[in-house]
């Protein structure tokens, strides 16, 4: 997670970690990074937007994965446009 924040505000933590906690970690926790897809993390934001979740909201929630799976990508983890990350 030190990574994932590295380089943002302090202003930008709060929402990002509260997104973290309250959406992200009941939607995806539960898979492995190399398991998140294209289409696991879109329906998962299509939940949040049927549960009117303002696009601000959305946005702040989205950016710690999407950081992390930067991340995932630089340590070899995953790979960038493999099958796995694109369902």
């Amino acid at each position: 997670m030190d990574l994932a924040l590295r380089g943002l505000e302090l202003k930008t933590l709060d929402p990002y970690l509260a997104g973290w906690r309250m959406r992200v970690v009941p939607a995806l926790d539960h898979l492995a990074v190399r398991l998140i897809t294209n289409g696991a993390v879109d329906r998962t934001v299509q939940n949040w937007i049927a549960d009117k979740r303002s696009r601000s909201t959305v946005k702040n929630t989205i950016a710690v994965p999407v950081r992390a799976m930067e991340r995932a990508v630089r340590d070899g983890i995953i790979k960038a446009g493999s099958p796995a990350t694109d369902h």
